[in-house]
């Protein structure tokens, strides 16, 4: 049976997607969140069924296009029914960094799926920001302590976390120092006064939480009074 209104509809649903590094640099990773080809035509077999959809390719001025086409149920008219009708949606494809020829025909024919609704809600997740970590003479991604993420899956993590908190550019992530790392001789560092300059920069820094309280002890001593009233500033 043709493809309904209805199950076109179903195309826009959320899948399984993954993340890839668009660029990265010493200033952090620009991740994008995307789908392979294999995704769009399980997805395409589900809601459609196998008989239901194809695929073609054309060469428009020199450029590659991938094409998708639906058996789409018209329905009827006058409840005489109408024969269906293969809808056709094209893209041109962008070359790969790896297997050229390969890369711009999966990437043709994703976005010509994108035009039918596959993976459209990829375009909702917004691109997250990681910090860097140089390798090699490059840079890779990082977590928020700065360790880079070899394992794609805690990547994809990572990402899926800045989504979900809202917190996309993780470049301005700071992590609560241990324990262990505050414990240096106190006897050399100054009191934090209220009322002083680095007072102020401290508060402004916990506001904007470019720091943590922990960073701040590593820094100065606090009064029983003044840690009381920083915590209370960040809800610790």
């Amino acid at each position: 049976m043709a493809v309904t209104s209805e199950q076109l509809e179903k195309l826009k649903e959320e899948i399984p997607f993954k993340w890839r590094e668009q660029s990265v640099n010493q200033y952090g990773a620009t991740m994008v969140a995307y789908i392979d080809a294999r995704q769009l035509f399980d997805q395409l077999d589900k809601v459609c069924g196998v008989g239901n959809w194809q695929s073609d390719f054309k060469l428009v001025d020199g450029k590659l296009y991938g094409g998708i086409g639906i058996l789409v149920d018209r329905g009827s008219s006058d409840g005489i029914p109408v024969k269906p009708e293969w809808v056709w949606k094209w893209d041109v494809g962008a070359e790969s960094n790896v297997e050229k020829e390969k890369g711009e025909s999966s990437d043709a024919l994703k976005r010509a799926g994108v035009q039918f609704g596959v993976g459209r809600f990829l375009y909702s997740l917004g691109i997250v920001k990681l910090k860097s970590a140089p390798y090699d003479g490059k840079y890779k991604p990082a977590d928020d302590s700065g360790n880079i993420l070899w394992d794609k899956d805690k990547l994809s993590a990572l990402c899926n976390l800045a989504v979900k908190e809202g917190k996309l550019d993780r470049t301005k992530i700071y992590q609560t120092v241990p324990k262990e790392q505050t414990k240096v001789n106190t006897q050399t560092k100054p009191y934090l006064n209220k009322g002083t300059e680095n007072f102020d920069k401290v508060v402004t820094a916990l506001k904007s939480k470019k720091a943590t309280i922990a960073q701040v002890l590593t820094k100065y001593r606090l009064s029983a009074e003044v840690k009381k009233e920083l915590e209370a500033l960040v809800g610790a």
